[in-house]
């Protein structure tokens, strides 16, 4: 009796390995294909089916902290922490909840040549510490700043001290971003290119030409692919590996800023306050929304107070239903 019992439970036990075995197997395909699907950028996580508008004014604040204009602002990936920039050369550090500030320190000019820094050009003695553009590593470890000087600056956001300078553009430094789960970083500028960096390793990594004329705004997501817009009012895609570009001209307007939505699908925004949505397969937009930003006349206001309509001055939109999804790519 007690060997049958002692055989029963091994039997018991083996089964229960076994589907251990196979419980363990099975998370670790999904991780794998969870992988695969970001690498690919294949992903889509729906965050929200609707949108909430805010029921008064008073969920906004207004915070003055730069003595001139803000050129820059950028969040971290978890949205605890922004950062602001101005033509001051402050850049400012944002805890979200509380709005306290932290200012990050510029480093004295012999620490900016030891760190890689060229002399500035010109009568000028000093490099311009005036900041155009931000953009926050996914992993919240990395900050990059660029402006007049023609440097992009790393700076490490545990200890907001400078880590170093990347020389290279031969103009002001206009756009950042930085890809996606990585310390891979595009840089656009004045000088009509596009340049790929890597922060992890400090390494100059690629130049990308196309543009005629100065590089206005770029964005990228995980693959390695980069949107750009140009004042050649251009808006290109450059794939990156194949070394390709596809290149998208909007209607008679000149194109201000570009972003992605996923890795097919991306929006422009124009000089006349309108939207446009596009795709991979079209050169043309798929959408227009005309007079997204309303066109006012000189020392007129926007007062919306219960209205729900924004002022068109005879643009005229239509009646648009939206339903937002937001894609993690």
């Amino acid at each position: 009796m007690r060997a049958i019992a002692r055989k029963e439970k091994e039997g018991r036990d083996g089964d229960e390995e076994v589907e251990e075995e196979e419980d363990r197997d099975a998370v670790v395909a999904k991780i794998l294909q969870q992988e695969q699907l970001e690498e690919s950028g294949r992903i889509k996580r729906v965050v929200a089916s609707r949108l909430k508008k805010p029921e008064t004014a008073d969920g906004f604040r207004v915070m003055v902290k730069h003595r001139h204009t803000v050129t820059a602002v950028a969040l971290s990936d978890d949205d605890l922490k922004g950062f602001s920039a101005s033509k001051d050369g402050t850049i400012l550090q944002w805890d979200v909840e509380s709005g306290k500030t932290e200012r990050y320190q510029w480093p004295s000019e012999d620490i900016l040549k030891r760190h890689g820094a060229k002399d500035p050009r010109g009568r000028l003695k000093k490099h311009s510490k005036s900041v155009l553009a931000l953009a926050v590593s996914s992993d919240g470890r990395y900050l990059a700043s660029g402006g007049l000087d023609r440097h992009v600056h790393l700076w490490d956001i545990r200890t907001r001290e400078h880590l170093q300078a990347f020389s290279g553009h031969q103009k002001p430094v206009s756009c950042l971003s930085f890809r996606q789960g990585t310390t891979d970083l595009f840089s656009g500028s004045f000088d009509r290119t596009i340049k790929y960096w890597n922060m992890e390793d400090r390494a100059y990594i690629d130049t990308i030409c196309g543009h005629e004329s100065e590089v206005l705004t770029l964005d990228c997501l995980r693959k390695e692919r980069v949107l750009t817009v140009g004042r050649d009012r251009c808006m290109m895609l450059f794939k990156v590996l194949d070394q390709s570009r596809l290149v998208f001209r909007p209607p008679p307007t000149s194109l201000e800023c570009c972003c992605f939505i996923n890795n097919d699908e991306f929006l422009s925004g124009s000089d006349d306050g309108s939207i446009q949505l596009w795709n991979v397969l079209r050169k043309k937009p798929v959408y227009i929304v005309k007079n997204a930003h309303a066109l006012l006349p000189a020392g007129q206001n926007v007062e919306q107070k219960g209205s729900e309509n924004i002022p068109d001055n005879c643009l005229g939109n239509q009646n648009i239903s939206i339903n937002p999804v937001f894609h993690a790519s």
